[in-house]
């Protein structure tokens, strides 16, 4: 049936269809434990580009009760994730908060494969248990809406999205996602615009959030988020982003939101930037080096210039913001090189981005979420300006139900370098972009005479380093590497970690189970 999700109800006038079609299918046993307030069920699909299909007709069901369903592909594909979804009364028109666990099958012709989908009530209001395994625990679930000590309806309601109370957003603000979202390509999303492409994905319209102290964020309500190993989310823009996920998220592919050189990530350098290092001054044989930006670790200074009439250097810019992240708060650019003559490419390396990524469920990273600061650009061989100072590393916010880290996972919000100073001759570098994959220090743009080079990015445990002066002769002083932004983990159940510490964070994250529960 195009569009929607082919079902049959098992029994001897379908028995033909369910047990000798040649078309795949599979087998669900639909349960509806006792005391469940279910009475009609929809089995609903999602295939794997993120579409969601529900079953037609709906099941009416007086628990306790089992109804076999075979389930066939429509138009989805046949590797599919499939629940159950109840509703309050025989017509599936009012729903209700009882659902089984999302459970994959892949649809065979030979051999079909048999899934139990089990609709359970959340019982107890005030046990600590999740007692519908939807992954929302007591008050949190809207089932308990109205229960003692438990909110009215509406209260529940708009608390069940999530099993805790998101950073930078109210629930109140986040529409219900009607679907999924599966990114298995280069994808990107713009803050500027508000717009992006997801693969096959739909891109949901965004919300824009006003957060504590008036700045604003992007906010995309989304379904289960995954990004396949063989997808990647590139994220730019002038405004931080918020990602909602109501129900598990799974990051296999990068997500990235860094600077590029001069080029902020979302919601980077912005304006009022405290963090911003300061200009290298003016020079007659050279002008001094950028300060490189601070975050959540302070930038370094710039070299001094020329020998005669030398310029100084800027120094690193200021520590801000705080551990929780909110606001969220991108990073700051680098302080431009002195000049010498008048003009010359001598910019800051941009600040990284600011991401947000709450998920009402569990969310299991193994690849990279990062938010470098962009390397400084320099002087030219025509010009003797000073290097730019390295943009700090931006802020990362990842929280959940549970947060599973597996050894290959890396968040990282390093430091970008500082830029070679300008000798008005020999050839002259940027100083690199934050490292994305790696608590590895990006390296400042370096001069064959080992003078006016570029001060390295900062990583976690390992400061950002000043430009070197150029002491004799004409030149620029080099930028000033920049500090690395900050990284915030909250989680209700706590951290499961498979990889080293050392590894996995550049810099050292706060959580607000620090300590306790496998968080750092």
């Amino acid at each position: 049936m195009k569009g929607r999700l082919a079902i049959a109800v098992c029994g001897a006038l379908l028995l033909s269809r369910c047990g000798c079609s040649r078309e795949p299918w599979a087998l669900a046993n639909v349960e509806v434990e006792a005391n469940a307030l279910t009475r009609c069920v929809h089995v609903v699909a999602m295939g794997a580009d993120g579409g969601r299909s529900p079953s037609d007709p709906a099941l009416h069901v007086q628990p306790p009760a089992t109804v076999k369903v075979a389930v066939f592909a429509g138009d989805l594909g046949t590797d599919l994730s499939v629940r159950a979804e109840g509703f309050a009364d025989p017509s599936c028109a009012l729903r209700v908060d009882e659902a089984s666990p999302w459970t994959r099958v892949t649809l065979e012709t030979d051999s079909p494969e048999t899934v139990t989908l089990s609709i359970r009530p959340e019982g107890s209001c005030s046990d600590g248990l999740d007692g519908d395994l939807d992954g929302l625990v007591d008050c949190a679930d809207p089932a308990c809406a109205g229960a003692p000590g438990c909110p009215g309806a509406d209260g529940g309601a708009d608390a069940g999205l999530f099993p805790y109370v998101p950073s930078n957003f109210a629930v109140s603000a986040l529409p219900l996602p009607d679907a999924g979202v599966l990114i298995d390509c280069d994808a990107r999303y713009d803050t500027t615009a508000a717009n992006g492409f997801f693969c096959a994905s739909r891109v949901p319209a965004p919300v824009t959030v006003t957060m504590q102290g008036g700045s604003q964020a992007v906010l995309l309500p989304l379904g289960p988020l995954t990004i396949t190993d063989a997808g990647r989310l590139t994220v730019v823009g002038n405004r931080p982003l918020i990602l909602a996920v109501v129900g598990d998220a799974r990051i296999d592919g990068p997500l990235l939101a860094g600077a590029n050189h001069a080029t902020p990530g979302p919601g980077g350098s912005w304006p009022g930037c405290t963090g911003i290092g300061g200009p290298g001054t003016f020079g007659t044989y050279g002008g001094g080096g950028g300060g490189g930006a601070s975050y959540g670790q302070q930038g370094g200074n710039g070299g001094v210039g020329g020998s005669s009439g030398p310029g100084q250097g800027g120094f690193g810019g200021g520590l801000f913001g705080n551990k929780e992240l909110v606001p969220l708060l991108g990073g700051c650019s680098g302080g431009a090189g002195g000049e010498d003559p008048v003009g010359g490419l001598r910019d800051g390396g941009a600040g990284g981005g600011a991401l947000q990524l709450s998920a009402s469920g569990v969310l299991r990273v193994s690849s990279a979420i990062a938010a470098p600061g962009g390397g400084g650009l320099g002087g030219d061989p025509v010009n003797r300006c000073g290097g730019g100072g390295g943009g700090s590393g931006g802020g990362l916010l990842l929280e959940a139900l549970r947060l599973e880290l597996s050894g290959t996972a890396r968040l990282s919000a390093n430091g970008g370098a500082g830029s070679e100073g300008g000798d008005g001759a020999s050839a002259f570098q940027f100083g690199e972009d934050g490292h994305v994959d790696a608590p590895v220090p990006a390296k400042g743009g370096d001069s064959l005479t080992g003078v006016g080079s570029g001060g390295d990015g900062g990583v976690g445990g390992i400061p950002p380093t000043p430009g070197l002066n150029y002491p004799y002769g004409i030149g620029g002083g080099g930028g000033g590497g920049g500090g690395t932004g900050r990284i915030r983990l909250n989680s209700v159940q706590g951290c499961v970690l498979s990889g080293s510490p050392t590894l996995l964070y550049s810099p050292k994250p706060t959580s607000n189970l620090a300590g306790d529960a496998g968080c750092p």
